[in-house]
């Protein structure tokens, strides 16, 4: 969920997150969440860049496996045409003291993404994102990595055409779910 004020070419606002991610050994996914901070510009009529920054939780085994962590993102898009905009962001998550093994043990995760936004009526689009995940555990060799393509419909209720460009860092959660395999 996104929360902001547009003041001419500036955007100022504010985001929350709730994830789901694969934990230790429960039959049930486990759930964390996200709270941050954010700023966009409109550069020109086609270009929109941003930056975002926030605090992030995922308990997947109390006193073993957690991210407790500061993440960072800062993306941007190119409007090609009224009906097509592409975009892309890297994204950076460190915890600092239980991501695999508490005491010390940090791990961290980038990600980079790539997505084209194609507007099919009103507020409403199709969303095709291409992800990559790397994910490392800094006290063993163990790193994790993962790439995925995600396909979607995409409703805004709101703001402005460029700021649909921005959503939520999500990253943090998928890292999340190596935790316990990087055990």
């Amino acid at each position: 969920m996104h929360f902001g004020k547009e003041t001419g070419s500036l955007y100022v606002g504010a985001f929350a997150a709730a994830g789901w991610f694969d934990g230790y050994d429960s039959d049930e996914p486990m759930v964390g969440h996200l709270y941050g901070v954010e700023a966009g510009k409109t550069l020109s009529n086609n270009v929109f860049v941003y930056a975002q920054i926030g605090k992030g939780e995922a308990i997947g085994d109390p006193g073993d496996n957690e991210f407790i962590g500061l993440v960072g993102r800062i993306g941007g898009s190119y409007q090609i045409n009224d009906k097509l905009r592409l975009g892309g962001s890297f994204e950076t998550g460190r915890s600092n003291e239980c991501f695999v093994d508490c005491g010390d043990q940090p791990g961290q995760y980038f990600g980079l993404t790539v997505d084209a936004q194609y507007a099919i009526v009103g507020q409403t689009s199709l969303v095709a994102t291409l992800s990559g995940l790397r994910v490392e555990d800094y006290d063993d060799p163990d790193t994790g990595t993962d790439v995925s393509l995600f396909l979607g419909v995409r409703q805004s209720f709101g703001g402005s055409d460029p700021l649909s460009a921005m959503n939520t860092p999500m990253q943090m959660f998928r890292a999340a779910g190596y935790m316990e395999t990087l055990d």
